[in-house]
């Protein structure tokens, strides 16, 4: 790789760090976790825990998604 392109990708991603994608990648992965923990802390797993997950789940995957399309921005486009 070319040096302007790494220097690009670390601005890039102290920029992520800066505008909080990568904390919010970070609490949702800790909701999911703790969503997690409360359903198996009784040995018992119900309905509404299930959905809780699953949620959570969601919000998790959709900032990694948020987050992966921001460091593909920062990418340059290889010219051909």
């Amino acid at each position: 790789m070319e040096i302007e392109t790494i220097i690009s990708i670390v601005l890039g991603i102290l920029l992520l760090v800066a505008g909080g994608i990568i904390k919010k990648v970070w609490s949702e992965l800790k909701a999911f976790i703790d969503a997690v923990d409360e359903a198996i802390a009784d040995n018992e797993v119900n309905d509404a825990e299930i959905v809780n997950i699953i949620n959570h789940w969601k919000a998790f995957g959709g900032s990694v998604k948020e987050l992966i399309a921001s460091i593909l921005a920062l990418i340059p486009k290889r010219k051909v």
